[in-house]
């Protein structure tokens, strides 16, 4: 008797786990297909969202920087250039301060080297050098700057102690034109380091 109801337990035991067995394809095939198409469009708005998080921030003027960050471990050539372009696309004065920050100062008042390169570092206040601006028929686009972008990474030279960052810049209704920007790395005596500063900025006087 006890030997037969063992059995039958084992038989029901079996019955019901194949039972089991059986039921689970149908739960993979409905309830974890719902939940991957969940997930997936969470991941696209959340992708969305950050690339129109990212699209805000780049138009607007960047953050104000403290002396803990522009030392070189921090601001590579390409993040100089971005801080600087981002600044003169938001407002042409903020633009003319950040390149001043950013600028190697020069003694004298030549404002410009023997290749017609613009030295920045010359001019002793941001009005100073956005009233050069709107006066140069070769620089003025950088007083009323609409649009720009890099034409790839920085080209570095000198043991990457050298830095040149291509770019191209237009007004509102204007053409693209190119403009060079020339860095180098430096020793502050700011307690920082090492930095890279701008040496000079050469726009091609021709329009693409």
């Amino acid at each position: 008797m006890l030997r037969l109801l063992a059995l039958g337990l084992c038989t029901t035991a079996h019955a019901l786990a194949v039972g089991a067995v059986g039921a689970i394809p149908l739960l993979r095939c409905t309830a974890p297909a719902l939940h991957l198409s969940m997930s997936s469009d969470e991941a696209l708005w959340a992708s969305l969202k950050a690339r129109i998080a990212v699209t805000e921030e780049s138009a607007g003027a960047p953050p104000p920087l403290g002396i803990e960050d522009i030392g070189a471990d921090c601001m590579g050539p390409a993040d100089v250039v971005e801080y600087v372009m981002r600044s003169m696309k938001a407002d042409a004065d903020a633009g003319a301060a950040s390149l001043l920050s950013f600028a190697v100062k020069y003694d004298g008042d030549k404002t410009e080297d023997h290749l017609g390169q613009l030295q920045p570092g010359c001019f002793g206040t941001p009005a100073a050098l956005l009233a050069y601006y709107r006066t140069s028929p070769r620089y003025t686009i950088l007083a009323d700057m609409h649009e720009w972008k890099c034409m790839g990474p920085p080209d570095t030279s000198n043991y990457a102690r050298s830095a040149v960052q291509k770019l191209l810049v237009r007004g509102e209704r204007g053409n693209w034109e190119e403009l060079f920007v020339n860095m180098q790395l430096a020793d502050v005596a700011e307690g920082v380091g090492k930095r890279w500063l701008i040496t000079t900025v050469y726009k091609q006087g021709s329009a693409m």
